[in-house]
């Protein structure tokens, strides 16, 4: 998990509130906005700000996500004293609630950039290639939402967030497929 979450919060993260920053940067200065310039500009803003408290949240779960090998290896193969076995386990629970606040704001964040994409592309008349657009990004933001909420709950629906239980389905069924 540790990977997955320096990734969220290193690369991620920061290029997402970039691309907020600078779509932000491009309508408040443009001649010419689109029709819900305003909504974007707001969305945007939300989703980059959401972003930068995900890296700063990563970054601190980081700060007590060593794994045991390591902390292991600090003590220079000194025995384990109890009171490091005590700072292991608020390390674990701490990282936890790190990264458990850098996913949200992560999935928020994602939320208002679909949120801020989905008001850029709203054409002024009738451009069915605009409105296709907008239906592609509302379906994405419909599927962001479906994943929140049952990730979050750890339920996901197989066709979106397959885990253990989909996987022992599909394993116990004879053909080995999906179930």
């Amino acid at each position: 998990m540790t990977d997955a979450m320096r990734s969220l919060g290193t690369i991620a993260a920061p290029l997402l509130a970039g691309f907020g920053l600078a779509t932000i940067g491009l309508l408040v200065t443009a001649e010419r906005t689109p029709l819900l310039a305003d909504w974007a500009v707001a969305a945007f803003a939300a989703g980059s700000t959401l972003m930068v408290f995900c890296v700063q949240l990563t970054c601190t779960g980081l700060l007590y996500a060593a794994p045991p090998a390591e902390r292991a290896s600090w003590l220079q193969g000194r025995p384990v004293a109890r009171a490091a076995l005590d700072v292991q386990r608020k390390d674990l629970w701490l990282s936890g609630r790190y990264f458990r606040r850098a996913r949200w704001t992560y999935d928020l964040a994602l939320t208002a950039h679909l949120i801020g994409l989905t008001a850029l592309l709203v054409p002024r008349s009738a451009q069915p290639g605009r409105w296709i657009g907008v239906a592609v990004v509302l379906v994405a933001l419909i599927m962001e939402i479906t994943w929140i909420v049952t990730a979050h709950r750890g339920r996901g629906p197989a066709w979106l967030l397959p885990g253990y239980r989909h996987a022992r389905q599909s394993l116990d069924t004879p053909s080995g497929g999906e179930p």
